[in-house]
């Protein structure tokens, strides 16, 4: 096939014998919400992330 007949006027049915496949419907995913942090932390100098991750 020449790329050149392809960006023409006719559709691409025309060059493949009408033999045109179209992927099935996409559903999108639905997430759930996201849900605030149940505790808050306030960090303070000299915070090491193991310190606060034994907490």
């Amino acid at each position: 096939m020449d790329l050149i007949r392809l960006t023409g006027s006719k559709s691409l049915a025309y060059f493949i014998g009408g033999m045109v496949t179209r992927p099935p419907a996409f559903k999108p995913v639905v997430k759930p919400a996201l849900q605030p942090a149940a505790t808050t932390y306030t960090f303070k100098s000299g915070d090491t992330l193991s310190a606060i991750a034994a907490q």
